[in-house]
């Protein structure tokens, strides 16, 4: 997500050159299907609490983060503008983001709305129902054009996020018992079917589009289990359990970068090759260093919902960010 936003942000400043766009396009298909997924892994023991705990331990946390850093994200656009970006100064956007999100805090919204909706039919609807139900919405929203980043998004990926809850043991069990053969196998399907969808020019078609989503978020479990048992293992693990604070902030930090880099003037071709790269890795960490400063007392707030809020104890970033941003 952070390299996404790092080719798009560098593009508008005219600083990326190569196949960047064609590979942001293609990574599109792997990116949200993967992180709702993940979040729904995550998600189903959260939904078994009382409404109250469920509150007070995710939801608290889901608006007042989005809330916040749109109102964060406003300010730094107004103060830093680009050119390309006049969207994020718009003051009528801020304030129909709770509905209309339009900025890359949509999956927040997102989550806010998923959680809910899988409460609601936890206990009360069969959850190969939901799975179906949510996979003929999937088809749907995958053949039709977009009017809503966040509202979209959640006709697009609620059944990866209910898959996630409900077929958690599944997942995890068949992640453990996995072979290179699987790996290498789930890697040729993905490529060959964003090779079809773009040489046939599918990606409207609904059904092809939602099978290559599934493939790639088979694809994704399976290559991150191998990654994190590869040397710089723990480095993985650690941003798997720091993602939301990387999610929340790198868009600004890339834009900064950006925009200090548009004033160097001419870039080497070479330089531009490898900039979104260089960039992703600079957000990473600045957001990183950013939230061991933000963790500290007056300044927690960035990353916690406050008891007066949330009702209870700060309502803390969780492991992941379902807690597993557009």
């Amino acid at each position: 997500m952070v390299l996404h936003h790092s080719v798009i942000l560098l593009g508008q400043m005219d600083l990326v050159w190569g196949p960047w766009a064609q590979l942001n396009r293609t990574l599109q298909v792997f990116r949200m299907p993967l992180f709702f997924a993940a979040s729904g892994l995550f998600a189903a023991s959260v939904l078994a609490r009382p409404w109250k705990a469920l509150w007070s331990s995710r939801l608290s946390l889901f608006v007042w983060i989005f809330l916040l850093w749109s109102v964060i994200r406003f300010l730094y656009f107004v103060a830093v503008p680009m050119e390309a970006r006049p969207q994020e100064t718009d003051l009528d956007r801020l304030l129909a983001a709770p509905l209309l999100p339009m900025s890359g805090l949509w999956f927040v919204h997102a989550l806010f709305f998923f959680f809910v909706a899988a409460k609601l039919m936890r206990g009360r609807v069969d959850y190969r129902i939901q799975l179906v139900a949510s996979a003929a919405m999937s088809v749907l929203f995958l053949s039709i054009s977009s009017w809503n980043i966040s509202w979209n998004g959640m006709g697009k990926y609620f059944f990866f996020f209910l898959a996630g809850c409900y077929l958690r043991e599944f997942a995890f069990a068949w992640v453990r018992n996995r072979g290179s053969g699987q790996l290498v196998l789930a890697g040729v399907l993905f490529g060959a079917g964003v090779w079809a969808l773009d040489f046939y020019e599918l990606s409207r078609f609904g059904p092809a589009a939602f099978l290559l989503r599934v493939v790639a978020v088979a694809f994704g479990f399976l290559l991150a289990a191998s990654a994190v048992s590869w040397r710089g293992g723990s480095v993985l693990k650690y941003l798997g359990r720091n993602t939301l604070p990387i999610y929340v902030v790198h868009v600004i930090i890339v834009a900064f970068l950006a925009t200090l880099l548009s004033l160097a003037g001419h870039l080497p071709a070479g330089l531009r090759l490898i900039l979104p790269l260089l960039v992703a890795a600079a957000a990473v960490c600045l957001a990183l260093g950013l939230t061991r400063i933000l963790r500290r007392p007056l300044l927690r707030f960035a990353y916690e919902a406050p008891e007066w809020f949330s009702g209870a104890a700060p309502a803390k970033i969780p492991a992941t960010t379902a807690a597993h941003s557009g």
